[in-house]
Formats: structure tokens, C-alpha cells, sequence
């Protein structure tokens, strides 16, 4: 039977793959790791379990009591707009290489690891798998392609029966993000009329729901076997304008106290990007939906308590943020 072995399973991205994960049917287990906030669901696949990673002394014990073929590693160090230059991301790129190491020594099979679009030079304008350079210009993408650099040695010298899969992910969002992400920072803004400082108004970013991140995670955790690379991104951008503008429009108000270009970006981002997904085209023989503005004004809706949320197997409502 398959284990698989899901860090950060209580955070954004987490959350998003685990909902995906519990409408399967077949019998799997899941090992759900956390570091202080639990987030349970009604279902005896999914054992959640408290433990702080960067303990590398907790790393074997949790491959010897539970044995895991799969492992997903999504914890890091990602507090929205401190994480860029932080010396966590130095901690974290440490723990990973041991916290693959032990799955490796215990006989697990496949490593999928979340990476970042921010591993590319952004200069070019253009991420494109296996064709643009990679050059970070944050300790954050960095840390993220050393990690990548680092369990590629470390596989082809020591362990080559487990595959490696790399995701570099993109821009994100759903209700459950974090309340300092910029959609739910748009959006209490938006609602409170509290003043909020912005980078350019013409800045172009590709921006998806969460639910299709869980999706092909899933996907290619449970049927990938071979190693892999790839983009994890919509490839339509959407201007930052024309974002606030849509969000201003749901809630009837005008955004009076939206400053642009009073904000600049610690890791020096560039106006535009333009993400290829041919690999994940490949895979699923579609991109991501461009469902964007739809998925915008439910997250809207159950802000605002016009619409219930799910979470887990419990239904519930909120209200506004």
C-alpha cells in the first residue's frame, strides 16, 4: 500500500492537495505533518502528525515508524512579502537535503518537491522549462534551486531507484490563503477602505486558483514515475489594475486608497512574465483554466458571507475578513 509522507500538509498549499487527495478512493495513507496549526479532515487515510522539520534528528524517526513510498515536501519558510531574504529560507534548504536523505535511506520510491518560478532569471522576460537560465535574485530562489541542484547529486551518486520531481509554482490563490497575500490584501482593502501601498499598476502576473495547484499535484504524485521538471503555473496574466478594478466592481466601491508604484519589490521583480507549461501540457494535454475572474468573485462571495465555504468534510461561513 502506498504512504505518503505530505510536509507543511496544514498550510495553504497543503490544504489545497490534501482536498484533492481525500476524493480518492483507492486505500492509501497519508501522513499529514504540521508544525502548530492541525487542520483535520473526517477520514482514517489521513493521520496527521506534529513535528518540527527543522529537528533533523525527528527526520529518521518519522521514516522508521511510518515507512513512506511517496513524499511531498512543501514546508518552508514563506511568511507573504518577509520570506524574499530571510535567513530561515538557509535552515529550511538544510533540513530539506536531510529530510530527503532519511526518505531515500528508508526505501522511499518518489521525492516531489515545490519549488519556485522564482529559481529563473526573471530578466528574460520569459520562464521557460530547460531554457531559462536559472538566477535567482533572492536568498528565497536560491535556497529553492541549491535544494533542487543538491538532491540531484545526492540521487544520481546514492539513491537512483527514487524519482525526483520538481515543481517550480507560481501565483496561487483561494479564501484560505494567508491574510497578507496580495488577493486578500486587494480585497480587505477593497472592503475596509484601508490605505494600501502597490507596485506598478501595469504589473502583469499569472494568477490561478489554488484548487488546480491540488489538482496536479495530486495527479502527478500518485502516477509520475519517472523524473521530472516542470512549471506549475496559468499561463494568462492578469495587469494589477485591472485585478482591483474587477475586485472594486464585485463590491460596488471605488478604491480611493490604492496607491501604485508607492511599494518596490525586495526581489526586484520585472513588469511582465510569461510562463511556458509545455511539460505540464504535455502531461494532461491542457494548461490550467483561465477560470481566474470566476474563482476572483467566489472568494468575493464568501468574504463577504454571500456564499459557504467548505473545509474538510464540515461546512462552514464566514464573514467579512
Amino acid at each position: 500500500m502506498m504512504t505518503c509522507l505530505i510536509t507543511g500538509a496544514s498550510g495553504f498549499f497543503g490544504k489545497a492537495l490534501i482536498e484533492v487527495l481525500a476524493q480518492t478512493k483507492e486505500e492509501r495513507q497519508f501522513i499529514c505533518l504540521y508544525n502548530s496549526n492541525k487542520w483535520d479532515i473526517c477520514d482514517p487515510r489521513f493521520i496527521w502528525v506534529q513535528a518540527d522539520l527543522l529537528d533533523i534528528l525527528c527526520h529518521q524517526g518519522l521514516m522508521e515508524k511510518y515507512k513512506p513510498t511517496h513524499c511531498i515536501h512543501l514546508a518552508w519558510h514563506v511568511p507573504p512579502q518577509n520570506f524574499w531574504h530571510a535567513q530561515e529560507n538557509l535552515e529550511w534548504l538544510q533540513a530539506s537535503i536531510y529530510l530527503f536523505k532519511a526518505f531515500c535511506e528508508s526505501g522511499g520510491r518518489v521525492f516531489l518537491g515545490a519549488g519556485t518560478l522564482t529559481e529563473y532569471d526573471w530578466s528574460t522576460g520569459v520562464l521557460e522549462e530547460g531554457k531559462t537560465p536559472l538566477l535567482p535574485n533572492s536568498l528565497y530562489g536560491q535556497c529553492k534551486k541549491s535544494l533542487y541542484e543538491i538532491l540531484k547529486i545526492i540521487r544520481a551518486s546514492q539513491y537512483k531507484d527514487t524519482v525526483l520531481i520538481w515543481s517550480r509554482i507560481g501565483y496561487f490563490f483561494s479564501v484560505d490563503e494567508p491574510s497578507q497575500k496580495l488577493i486578500s490584501r486587494l480585497i480587505n482593502s477593497l472592503i475596509t477602505g484601508a490605505p494600501l501601498k502597490l507596485v506598478d499598476k501595469n504589473t502583469k502576473r499569472p494568477f490561478a486558483h489554488v484548487k488546480y495547484l491540488g489538482g496536479f499535484l495530486a495527479n502527478i504524485l500518485l502516477k509520475q514515475r519517472e523524473d521530472l521538471v516542470f512549471n506549475l503555473s496559468t499561463t494568462k496574466t492578469y495587469a494589477l489594475e485591472e485585478v482591483v478594478d474587477f475586485i472594486s466592481s464585485k463590491l460596488n466601491t471605488v478604491p480611493r486608497n490604492i496607491a501604485y508604484g508607492a511599494y518596490i519589490s525586495p526581489a526586484r521583480e520585472p513588469l511582465s512574465i510569461e510562463i511556458k507549461t509545455d511539460i505540464l501540457k504535455g502531461i494532461f494535454g491542457n494548461n490550467i483554466p483561465d477560470t481566474f475572474f470566476d474563482d476572483l468573485a467566489e472568494m468575493i462571495d464568501i468574504k463577504l458571507g454571500r456564499l459557504p465555504v467548505l473545509e474538510g468534510n464540515k461546512q462552514k461561513y464566514t464573514g467579512v475578513a
